[in-house]
């Protein structure tokens, strides 16, 4: 069972959000707020699974207070109508899992809450293209590794074939055991592997290797 706080400054979204929540056999909804102290207080008592959370909230903005909330609860997935993407970034640099735009459908919400539960990394498609931008995308699916040695100066052998193909795999957001089972390899292969992809990189998460996949060529469209 999925435990979850949820933070809303708009009485009217927490009842849809409740509801919607309420309709899910595998979710629990431990409570609802509208504002950060109330936040903060809720997840001190209840330690919920997920904290599910607007940027904005009645007595200000959340992002800079996103560090705070995980001292009381592991994943933090930001569930907006906020479209700047300076503050998406920001808010995922600091320690949130995931972003959903509110103006997603319900099956998408419920995907993003049951993918950062599991340890994965969700980021809104519309996110995901402005990272994109700047990028040729043709040429860096062709070759990957050869077209980002070419325009970034980034050495192929840095990284082994199968070093690799799991950042890649990282990159699109997928947990270690995911990525295990799609490999057929032992989730302790994958951490270890992950451990020396990060040091080669140069990055100390998945959020921050997400973020630095399109310079890095390892973005995917699958």
């Amino acid at each position: 069972m999925i435990r979850i706080c949820l933070a809303d400054n708009h009485e009217l979204i927490r009842l849809g959000i409740t509801t919607l929540l309420s309709a899910q056999d595998d979710i629990e909804l431990v409570g609802d707020v509208c504002s950060f102290h109330e936040l903060i207080c809720l997840s001190k008592q209840t330690k919920p699974d997920i904290i599910v959370v607007e940027l904005h909230l009645k007595d200000g903005d959340l992002t800079l207070n996103i560090s705070e909330l995980l001292n009381y609860c592991p994943s933090v997935l930001i569930l907006t109508a906020c479209k700047d993407r300076e503050k998406h970034l920001h808010a995922l640099r600091l320690g949130a899992k995931g972003i959903v735009l509110k103006d997603h459908c319900v099956e998408i919400t419920m995907k993003a809450i049951r993918s950062v539960c599991a340890g994965e990394v969700w980021i809104d498609h519309s996110i995901t293209l402005d990272l994109w931008r700047n990028f040729i995308l043709t040429d860096a699916i062709k070759s990957p590794v050869n077209y980002i040695a070419d325009k970034f100066g980034f050495d192929q052998s840095s990284l082994t074939p199968r070093e690799f193909e799991i950042a890649r795999l990282l990159a699109c957001g997928l947990s270690a055991k995911k990525i295990a089972n799609k490999l057929f390899i032992s989730d302790k292969t994958v951490r270890n592997h992950v451990t020396v992809i990060y040091s080669k990189l140069g990055v100390s998460s998945q959020v921050e290797l997400v973020f630095q996949s399109v310079n890095l060529g390892l973005s995917t469209t699958e």
